[in-house]
C-alpha cells in the first residue's frame, strides 16, 4: 500500500509539472503544440516510476488512451485540450516505457528456493494408470517437485486445445469417461475415472476474437472475499452449472483442476467457485503458463482453502505468466529456469496469509493486459518453440520469450521435474 501511495505521488507530481508548463504557454495554442515534448525529460521518468509502483498498468492507459481519442479525434483545439491530449499522449508513451521496465527485470525475487537435487532419485510411478496416478498422495510441501501427476495434468491441458471429437477419443484411451464444456468460445472438459473426477480448460485460440477479449476484459468481478479478473471468471462462470451436474452426477471423492495459459486462469476461477458452492475435496490444482487471476484479499483466502493442493509452473521467461495487473500470484510456484528449480519458500505459502502478504515481488513481475495481448498474438505468429542442437527448448536470458509459453516447453519442464532430465 504505501508504494501504491508514493507511485500516485509521483503521478501527481507529473501532472502538477505538465499543468504548470502549459499554463506558461496557455496563450500560445501553436507554441504548446511544439513544446510539450520539452517536458519529456522530467515528466515521463515520474510517470515511468508511479505507474510501476501503483501496479495499475491497464487502467491507467486505458484512461490515457480515451482522454487522447476525446481530444484529438473530436478536434477540440483549445489550449486546455491540447494540453490535455499532451498529458494522456505522455501516460501512454510511460506505459510503453514502464513495460519496457518490466521486460528487463529478472522475473522473481525474495521468498523463493533453488531446489537442491543433488540426491534426487525420481519416485516410482504409482501403479494403477491413470486413476492410480490422481489417488496417489501428493504436496506442494514435499521435498522435490516431482509428482508423476503432473505429466498427466499437462497431456490432459494439451488435449483440451484439440477439437472435441479428437480430444474426447484421447480421454477414451486415457480411461476417462468425459464430457464437453462449453461457454460459447469458451471450452473445458469433465473426466471421470473411478472415483476421481478431472475438470480441464482449454487456454486461448488466437484465431477467435472471443477468446482474446476474454484476456482483455481485465475488470473486477467482485465476489465473496475479493476480486477475479473479470474475463476469467466469466469464461468459467459459464460452464459452472455444467461442472456440478457433472459432480452430481459422478460423486467424486476427488477433484482435479487443470489447464494452459487462460484455462489455467479459469481453472483457478472453477476451485474458487467449487469451494463456495461444493463441498467436494479439490485433490489439486495444477496449472502452466498462468496468468494472474485474483487480488490480494481472495488470495489469501483461496491460499488458505487451497494449501498444499495448488501449484502453477513457470517455464523460465514466459510473459504470460506475469500478466495481468493489478491481480496476483498465490498458492505455489515451481519456475523452472536455466535448468534449476526455483519453487516458493514455506514463507510464501502460509496458512492464513493476509492481503499484504501477497506483492508481485514475491512470485514474478508483471504485465498489463493489452501487453498480454500483444505477446499472445506473438505466439500465434511463432511455429515452434526454439530449439538447440539437442533438440532443447532455448529458454535463457532476461527478457520474456515467447516460446517459453508453448506446451512443448511446459512438456520439456515438467519431464525434467518428475525424471530428472531432459529428454
Amino acid at each position: 500500500m504505501a508504494w501504491a501511495i508514493l507511485g500516485w505521488l509521483l503521478i501527481a507530481s507529473a501532472v502538477y509539472f505538465h499543468s504548470t508548463r502549459c499554463k506558461s504557454v496557455e496563450t500560445e495554442t501553436e507554441s504548446l503544440r511544439k513544446r510539450w515534448w520539452q517536458t519529456l525529460w522530467l515528466i515521463v521518468p515520474l510517470l515511468v516510476f508511479g505507474i510501476f509502483l501503483t501496479r495499475l498498468l491497464s487502467y491507467i492507459a486505458l484512461v490515457a488512451a480515451i482522454a487522447w481519442a476525446i481530444c484529438w479525434f473530436v478536434k477540440i483545439k483549445s489550449p486546455r485540450s491540447i494540453c490535455i491530449a499532451s498529458l494522456a499522449s505522455l501516460m501512454l508513451i510511460s506505459s510503453i516505457a514502464t513495460f519496457g521496465v518490466r521486460l528487463i527485470l529478472r522475473p522473481y525475487s525474495g521468498n523463493t528456493v533453488i531446489e537442491d537435487r543433488t540426491d534426487f532419485v525420481p519416485a516410482p510411478k504409482p501403479s494403477g494408470g491413470t486413476a492410480g496416478l490422481l489417488k496417489a498422495d501428493w504436496s506442494t510441501s514435499d521435498e522435490y517437485s516431482s509428482w508423476p501427476v503432473a505429466e498427466l495434468m499437462l497431456e490432459l491441458s494439451r488435449r483440451a486445445y484439440d477439437d472435441p471429437i479428437v480430444a474426447r477419443q484421447a480421454f477414451q484411451k486415457l480411461g476417462f469417461e468425459s464430457e464437453t464444456l462449453n461457454n460459447k468460445s469458451m471450452q473445458g472438459y469433465a473426466l471421470s475415472i473411478d472415483d476421481s473426477v478431472v475438470l480441464c480448460f482449454r487456454g486461448t485460440e488466437i484465431n477467435d476474437p472471443s477468446d482474446i477479449l476474454q484476456d482483455l476484459l481485465f475488470i473486477r468481478s467482485r465476489n465473496d472475499g475479493g476480486s477475479i479478473h473479470g474475463g476469467f471468471d466469466s469464461g468459467y462462470r459459464g460452464m459452472h452449472d455444467q461442472a456440478l451436474a457433472f459432480l452430481d452426477e459422478h460423486k467424486p471423492t476427488r477433484v482435479w483442476i487443470t489447464g494452459h495459459s487462460l484455462g489455467g486462469a479459469m481453472s483457478v476461477a472453477c476451485a474458487y467457485h467449487l469451494i463456495q458452492d461444493t463441498e467436494y475435496e479439490i485433490g489439486g490444482v495444477m496449472t502452466f503458463g498462468q496468468p494472474m487471476t485474483v487480488n490480494r484479499s481472495l488470495a489469501a483466502i483461496l491460499d488458505a482453502k487451497l494449501f498444499g493442493k495448488y501449484v502453477y509452473f513457470i517455464n523460465d521467461m514466459d510473459p504470460v505468466a506475469r500478466a495481468v495487473e493489478p491481480y496476483v500470484h498465490f498458492g505455489f510456484m515451481v519456475h523452472y529456469v536455466d535448468g534449476e528449480i526455483v519453487k516458493s519458500d514455506p514463507p510464501m505459502v502460509m496458512y492464513g496469509a493476509t492481503p499484504s502478504d501477497y506483492e508481485t515481488p514475491k512470485s514474478i513481475d508483471t504485465l498489463d493486459d493489452n501487453e498480454l495481448d500483444k505477446l499472445i498474438r506473438d505466439l500465434q505468429e511463432a511455429n515452434e518453440p526454439a530449439v538447440d542442437e539437442n533438440g532443447n527448448p532455448v529458454v535463457k536470458g532476461f527478457v520474456p520469450n515467447v516460446f517459453d509459453h508453448f506446451l512443448d516447453s511446459y512438456a520439456e519442464v515438467v519431464h525434467a521435474l518428475v525424471h530428472g532430465n531432459k529428454r
